[in-house]
């Protein structure tokens, strides 16, 4: 058995600073670095370039398993019953929305989810959660009505709702066997299923390609990975383990803390990492004003309690005055103490349309770049995807998907910075136009009325023959592929001085990714035979059902180091970052503690440590809830260098009286804050 240390501690104590520090001297290669998102390997890399260490692989489980699939595919295939020897289509989170719509709408048009009132991209991504989860469990995808049931409480429409889930699924899973598909949980279940062979030529692979493993974040991994650690750990020459304490934010996505703690009992060399310093100390008030809210004991390291430096409450009676006081400490930091915009996140449980508006134009206004994510947000939601599908429509005549006449107000509007809606209703009515009953397009400016071109202005007309000039001469050429048409028309002028793209950092963000979905999207229906038309009218159709965008978190982390974040909090918390200030956001609201209802799917009872035998509860519900809270508070603060405000509203944004348990935390902090100072 080769040297394998267990590294624990609270995060930001030098797990990860010692851990580089050690593969650097592992100087024949051959290393591989797991962990549970890709983008969190950053800093190995660095070391890895700069050390000139060639033989570094950072990885995944599921980019690992990809790369094994690619391998061994022509063993595999009639292994897992896949109906062809062709090489499969590995899909992305939105293909997989895709094609489990395929496979579920011929059932769904006999009546299957009628009952379910959420919209229908939600009950795919819902189904597609349910076989995530069973696969990073270890669990059969059949079992999965057995699972949930146990979370229906003798509601008979409830366990109903949940054998039509596994009926859903099966097909789903049929579907894939039969056209080479290989989703995220066929992934996982193959290499752990492959894992579990003690001998084999995978087994002969992976102990050929790697001598050493770093581990890093496995409280925020998932069981199968753990149980895949477990049987390489004995078989390596070296093995760091590193496990951050009150973490596992993700167990609402399949992380089993408990699992990848047991990974303990298998090193021979554990390391304490208490982190001890002034960060702890200042921020150790936190903790202690929450765990008297949640009635439970602190157990973070540090011994000095400075709420003032650490902590402050910003009390405001109503919700707008919230966002008023928030902005304002935000300019106040920027302008008056020159705290970089990018060393700010705002944070809320949730990020709606009206919250980000209400922030989005006051930072603007106080010329402050900002910009935002939200993972689980549908990519047509954006605005500014809406615009870049109209504009797509309106440049490939051959599509045949004309757009309507709101549409192209909304896309001169937001590519046209300066035309109001207003001036965009009246050009779209009079320039959007089409000849003889054919496809519509724009007219020239200059052959609007007078009164038109008054109104609308000459240097706004400007921009907009531009815009038009562009789509024509596009019209008159060879059509390209959606996603290099998108990024041509991005550099070539949307991006100039005076277009939506020049220097709002937001949009070209949403861009981005636009682009990135598109190109993925047409690089996997492209292997299933679909053209290149046909690839791009299925994507536009596709983002119409309203599909959820995959997470580019990399993306997301390259602009937002030169603004500040607009984030839900476990969205800035699963992105890893550090920032000197954050504002905690409405911290009255439930929402921080309160678990979102999914009728369709349900994050802990597909748990492995889950007992077969146990109904969930709604003690079970408020246990978990709380302890859910507890972990997004410490992670938070873990992740400020200077200072937390909490930002409270008495009544929430509809009016009702605010009263969650951050908000009791903050009563607790006032409390402490008041008996130091009588002492």
């Amino acid at each position: 058995m080769g040297k394998s240390i267990f590294i624990e501690g609270p995060y930001r104590a030098g797990k990860t600073s010692f851990a580089i520090s050690q593969m650097e001297t592992f100087s024949d290669g051959r290393i591989l670095v797991l962990l549970p998102q890709r983008f969190l390997g950053e800093r190995y890399l660095e070391s890895a370039i700069n050390k000139g260490m060639n033989h570094v692989d950072v990885l995944t489980f599921a980019g690992l398993s990809k790369k094994i699939i690619e391998l061994f595919w022509p063993t595999l295939h009639k292994q897992y019953g896949f109906g062809k020897d062709t090489f499969p289509v590995f899909l992305t989170h939105e293909t997989t929305q895709y094609f489990m719509a395929k496979a579920t709408k011929p059932l769904m048009a006999d009546g299957m989810f009628d009952s379910v009132t959420i919209n229908r991209n939600r009950i795919f991504s819902q189904l597609i959660d349910n076989l995530n989860k069973a696969a990073l469990n270890g669990l059969n995808h059949g079992v999965i009505f057995e699972r949930l049931k146990l979370a229906s409480v003798g509601d008979a429409g409830q366990s109903q709702l949940y054998q039509d889930v596994q009926r859903a699924i099966i097909n789903f899973r049929e579907y894939c066997l039969k056209n080479n598909l290989v989703d995220f949980s066929l992934q996982i279940e193959m290499l752990a299923s492959e894992a579990q062979k003690d001998t084999g030529s995978i087994c002969e692979y992976l102990l050929s390609t790697y001598k050493h493993l770093i581990y890093d974040n496995s409280e925020e991994d998932a069981f199968v990975v753990h149980e895949f650690v477990k049987d390489l750990l004995p078989k390596l020459d070296n093995s760091i383990v590193i496990f951050d304490h009150d973490a596992g934010i993700r167990e609402f996505l399949g992380a089993s803390p408990d699992s990848a703690y047991t990974l303990k009992d298998q090193c021979e060399d554990i390391r304490v990492f208490n982190g001890a310093n002034k960060f702890y100390g200042e921020k150790s008030g936190l903790t202690k004003a929450l765990d008297s809210a949640l009635g439970s004991k602190a157990t973070q390291v540090g011994d000095g309690v400075n709420l003032r430096q650490g902590a402050e409450v910003i009390d405001s009676r109503f919700f707008p005055e919230m966002i008023e006081a928030t902005t304002d400490r935000v300019e106040t930091l920027v302008s008056k103490l020159n705290v970089p915009p990018e060393q700010i996140a705002v944070l809320a449980p949730f990020l709606p349309d009206s919250l980000r508006y209400a922030l989005s134009s006051r930072l603007e206004k106080a010329k402050i770049p900002w910009v935002s994510n939200r993972p689980s947000r549908s990519i047509i939601e954006e605005p500014i995807s809406k615009s870049l599908i109209a504009l797509s429509c309106i440049s490939h005549p051959s599509w045949g998907m004309v757009p309507t006449l709101d549409e192209i107000v909304h896309m001169l509007s937001l590519l046209i910075p300066g035309l109001d809606i207003i001036r965009a209703q009246l050009l779209a009515e009079h320039a959007y136009r089409s000849k003889g009953g054919g496809f519509p397009s724009l007219l020239p400016f200059d052959s609007l009325s007078v009164n038109v071109k008054t109104r609308v202005t000459g240097n706004l007309g400007e921009k907009y023959e531009g815009l038009r000039s562009y789509i024509q001469d596009y019209v008159n050429k060879p059509p390209l592929r959606l996603d290099a048409f998108i990024s041509e028309i991005f550099v070539q002028l949307l991006s100039r001085s005076g277009f939506g793209f020049a220097s709002d950092l937001e949009n070209g963000r949403v861009a981005g990714n636009f682009v990135e979905s598109a190109r993925k999207f047409r690089l996997v229906v492209e292997l299933m035979g679909i053209e290149q038309i046909s690839a791009a009218k299925e994507f536009i159709l596709m983002l119409k059902e309203e599909i959820v965008q995959a997470q580019y978190f990399e993306n997301w982390q390259q602009i937002s180091r030169s603004a500040l974040l607009i984030a839900p909090a476990h969205t800035f918390l699963m992105l890893n970052r550090v920032v000197d200030f954050q504002f905690w956001l409405d911290i009255g609201s439930s929402a921080w503690h309160t678990r979102i209802h999914q009728p369709l799917t349900h994050p802990y009872v597909l748990s492995q440590g889950w007992s077969t035998d146990r109904f969930w509860t709604d003690q079970d519900e408020h246990r978990e809830n709380r302890s859910h809270l507890r972990k997004i508070v410490l992670g938070l603060a873990r992740r400020a260098n200077e200072k937390v405000f909490l930002m409270s509203s008495q009544l929430s944004e509809n009016g009702y009286e605010n009263q969650g348990l951050l908000w009791e935390m903050a009563n607790v902090m006032s409390r402490q804050k008041n008996d130091a100072a009588q002492s």
